[in-house]
């Protein structure tokens, strides 16, 4: 499964990366500070699953979450 993590804080950023590396299957596709450039990642690779925070710098997590719906 491709996971993505999207958090502007690099201390969660880790956290979620080093918990989910621990879980056979799981594999860490990438890693964003912010939703432009994820979405930008998504749009060209397969990605099953996404962590995002609530609240990002320039669109909250909640509304980015909607988009990809």
């Amino acid at each position: 499964m491709k996971v993505v993590v999207i958090d502007d804080e690099r201390a969660m950023q880790l956290i979620m990366q080093n918990m989910l590396a621990k879980i056979a299957g799981v594999d860490v596709a990438g890693v964003f500070g912010e939703t432009a450039s994820a979405e930008s990642f998504m749009a060209g690779h397969e990605v099953h699953l996404v962590f995002v925070d609530i609240q990002l710098p320039n669109e909250s997590g909640i509304a980015f979450a909607r988009r990809l719906a």
